[in-house]
C-alpha cells in the first residue's frame, strides 16, 4: 500500500494585504472533521482573500506577482503566428511556454509575459509536449517519431525514432526517462533521454491518450476501452500498485482521456460523460472517491498545487476544482467555470499562471 504526502508550503505575508475584487466569489465552505477544522483556523493568514478561498501552496513566483486573487475570470489571449494555426500540446520550461501546433507541424515558444519567441518546424502533427529539465520533447502523432528541442539557441531538433512506436500521443517524464503513449499499439514506450535513446515498451488497455506519474508508478488513461492501467515504473522506483487495469472503469463510449497528480490523488477527465473522476491513489488505489460533473467534453488539465484546472473543450469553458490537499473545501468542489476564446485542448502551469492552448491561433493566459 502507497503511501503519499504532500508538504505545504507556508509563506508568511506581514502587513495588510489590499483586497482584490473577483467577478465572482465564493462563500467560505467549513472545514471537513475537527482535524481540518483545526488546521483551517490556525491558516487563516493564508487564504487567498478574505471570500475564503484558499492557496495553501504559495510559491515565490506568486508571492512576487502579489497573486492573492485566483483568477482571471476573462484570459489573455496570446497568437501564434497564422502559418502556425492548431494549438494542442504545451509545457514549461521553467522559464518559457512552449506550444505544439497539430495542423501546421510547428512548435512555438512563448515568454511567460506572453511574447513569441520563436518558431520551430517539428515532425508531422505533433501533439504531447514535456520537459525533461534541458529539452522539450514532441510526440509526432502524425510521423509516428519523438523530437527534443533544445530550449536554448540554436534550438537543435533531434528525432528520435523509437523502433515498434506508432502513433505518439502524450508524454510523461519519471526524472530519467521519457513515456509516451502509443494510441496505435496499445503500449506505452519508456526512453532514455539521451543518445541512444534506449526504449522498453509496456502493453495497456485500448487507445491509450493520458499518462501522468505519482512518483512510483505510471498512471494511464485508455479512451477505447473505458480503462485506467498503472505501469509499475522499473526503473529504480518503488511501484506497490500491480501491473494492470485498476478498479475504476467506465464505457468505452464515454472515453477516460487525460490524467493529472495532485501529490495525493489521480484526476481523470471522461470526455463524453462530461465529467472528471478523483481516483484514490494512498490507501486502496484505482478506487473511485470523487465524480464531479464539469463543462462539455473535458479533455486536458493541470494542477496548479491548490487546484485542478479542467478544459472543457466542447463548452469553450475551463473549470477549475479544488484539489486533495484544500482543507477550506472538500476535494472536486467547484471553483468557477471561465469563458475562453475556442476550445481548450491541454493545460500547463508556470508556477502563477494556468495556460491553455484554444485551438486555432490562440494561447489563453489564466
Amino acid at each position: 500500500m502507497k503511501k503519499q504526502s504532500i508538504t505545504v508550503l507556508r509563506v508568511a505575508v506581514l502587513g495588510a494585504m489590499s483586497a482584490v475584487t473577483l467577478a465572482s466569489a465564493l462563500p467560505s465552505a467549513s472545514a471537513q472533521g475537527s482535524g481540518q477544522a483545526s488546521e483551517h483556523n490556525s491558516l487563516k493568514v493564508h487564504r487567498d482573500n478574505t471570500n475564503g478561498n484558499y492557496n495553501p501552496t504559495y510559491n515565490p513566483n506568486q508571492v512576487a506577482l502579489l497573486r492573492w486573487y485566483q483568477a482571471n475570470t476573462g484570459p489573455t489571449n496570446f497568437l501564434v503566428p497564422p502559418t502556425s494555426a492548431g494549438t494542442v500540446g504545451i509545457a514549461f520550461d521553467g522559464t518559457n511556454i512552449w506550444v505544439s501546433s497539430y495542423s501546421t507541424n510547428r512548435l512555438n515558444e512563448f515568454s511567460i509575459n506572453g511574447q513569441l519567441l520563436k518558431t520551430i518546424n517539428v515532425g508531422g502533427a505533433p501533439l504531447g509536449l514535456a520537459f525533461d529539465g534541458s529539452k522539450i520533447w514532441v510526440a509526432n502523432i502524425g510521423s509516428g517519431t519523438l523530437q527534443t528541442v533544445q530550449v536554448v539557441p540554436p534550438y537543435t531538433v533531434t528525432t528520435v525514432n523509437v523502433s515498434g512506436l506508432s502513433q505518439p500521443y502524450f508524454l510523461a517524464f519519471d526524472g530519467s526517462r521519457m513515456w509516451v503513449t502509443d494510441t496505435g499499439n496499445n503500449k506505452v514506450f519508456a526512453v532514455g533521454i539521451n543518445s541512444p535513446y534506449t526504449a522498453s515498451n509496456f502493453p495497456v488497455g485500448m487507445g491509450p491518450t493520458g499518462i501522468a506519474f505519482d512518483g512510483d508508478c505510471m498512471w494511464v488513461t485508455d479512451t477505447n476501452d473505458g480503462t485506467v492501467w498503472v505501469v509499475p515504473d522499473p526503473y529504480g522506483f518503488n511501484c506497490t500498485i500491480g501491473a494492470g487495469p485498476v478498479n475504476w472503469k467506465t464505457s468505452s463510449s464515454a472515453q477516460p482521456f487525460y490524467v493529472v497528480y495532485d501529490g495525493i490523488n489521480m484526476w481523470v477527465s471522461v470526455r463524453f460523460a462530461n465529467q472528471v473522476v478523483e481516483l484514490d491513489d494512498s490507501i486502496n488505489p484505482g478506487y473511485l472517491l470523487n465524480t464531479i460533473n464539469v463543462g462539455t467534453t473535458p479533455q486536458g488539465m493541470a494542477f496548479d498545487g491548490a487546484y485542478v484546472w479542467v478544459g472543457n473543450s466542447g463548452g469553450s469553458s475551463v473549470t477549475k476544482l479544488t484539489a486533495s490537499n484544500n482543507p477550506n473545501a472538500a476535494a472536486g468542489t467547484v471553483v468557477g467555470t471561465y469563458p475562453v476564446n475556442g476550445g481548450p485542448q491541454t493545460l500547463a502551469f508556470d508556477g502563477a499562471s494556468i495556460w491553455v492552448t484554444l485551438g486555432g491561433v490562440f494561447v489563453g493566459k489564466m
